[in-house]
């Protein structure tokens, strides 16, 4: 079970701070924190659509299309789910790219200082190695967030992951976890830039939130 809320402040406008509150916690929700999902885990089968067999298959692209459903994002140049009633079937080869290509100035290209936040999608790595995920803290160089990927002896799942930022070859920020130097960081997805105008456009529908999430009671939507 869970709640629906609308993303805004007390006085109606959209409310970044608690958009990257509510991703953060969905996608803590997504791998059960520290305790993780493997594949069998039936929330892992939900949130991946039961596609962990299919051959090439990532799953870290589907927590984030997942979490995007969530937050009440529908857009379908962006969404890429079977479950969505549109006419975009999901594809290997677009799960991810779509997140990169079609959402227009809120992917932003890395720089030479690293500036992701909690609730934002982090792409690393490159020529076939490429990987996303959720910030779901950061503390100085050191980052903390939500994966869908494989984990548990070369079987998908879903896991907290830590990494540092790192300075890498050509000058470029890396993201390690335990081998230096780790990936090349390549962009992040902005949560509250890709959300904010769907949300003054009145095109956001509610969140969806666990029943744990704490929220104050008059920001629940009532018409869910």
């Amino acid at each position: 079970m869970g709640k629906y809320i609308t993303l805004r402040d007390d006085s109606g406008k959209f409310d970044e701070k608690l958009t990257r509150k509510v991703i953060v916690a969905n996608a803590e929700y997504a791998v059960n924190g520290n305790s993780g999902r493997t594949e069998e885990d039936p929330v892992f089968k939900e949130i991946t659509e039961n596609r962990q067999n299919f051959n090439g298959y990532s799953s870290c692209g589907d927590l984030i299309q997942w979490s995007l459903r969530r937050i009440g994002f529908r857009d379908e140049k962006v969404i890429n789910r079977t479950d969505d009633s549109g006419n975009a079937p999901w594809k290997i080869g677009v799960n991810i790219s779509r997140l990169v290509f079609s959402t227009g100035k809120s992917f932003v290209h890395a720089g030479k200082e690293f500036n992701g936040q909690p609730g934002d999608m982090l792409l690393i790595g490159e020529n076939g190695l490429e990987h996303v995920f959720i910030i779901s803290e950061v503390n100085g160089k050191e980052i903390v967030s939500c994966d869908y990927g494989q984990f548990f002896n070369g079987k998908h799942g879903g896991k907290n992951v830590t990494r540092h930022v790192v300075d890498g070859p050509g000058g470029r920020l890396y993201l390690a976890g335990g081998t230096l130097p780790g990936r090349p960081w390549i962009g992040k997805l902005d949560i509250c830039s890709l959300i904010k105008p769907y949300y003054d456009n009145n095109t956001l529908v509610p969140a969806e939130i666990t029943d744990d999430f704490e929220i104050d009671p008059g920001r629940i939507n009532p018409y869910s």
